[in-house]
C-alpha cells in the first residue's frame, strides 16, 4: 500500500497534488492512503472520487482526516 502525507496542503494545491498521486497508482496491485488534517476540505476529492467510480472509505479522527482508495470500479 502506498501512502500519501498531504497535511501541509490547502486547496488547490491539496487536490491537484491527490490527482496526480491517484493516476500514479496501479489498483491491480497496490491500493493509497492519503493522509489530510481534519479540518481539510475534502469536498472536491470526494466527489472526484465518486464521480469516477473509485472505491473509498474516510476515516476521521480528532486531528485527521484519511482517505483509504481501495480499487477503481468500471464504469457501466
Amino acid at each position: 500500500m502506498l501512502t500519501c502525507d498531504l497535511r501541509a496542503f490547502v486547496c488547490p494545491q491539496l487536490f491537484v497534488l491527490f490527482k496526480y498521486q491517484l493516476k500514479q497508482v496501479d489498483f491491480t496491485k497496490q491500493s493509497i492512503e492519503f493522509t489530510l488534517l481534519a479540518q481539510s476540505d475534502s469536498a472536491d476529492i470526494e466527489r472526484y472520487l465518486t464521480a469516477n467510480h473509485f472505491v473509498y472509505q474516510i476515516t476521521l479522527t480528532n486531528k485527521l482526516k484519511t482517505i483509504f482508495v481501495m480499487e477503481q470500479g468500471r464504469r457501466v
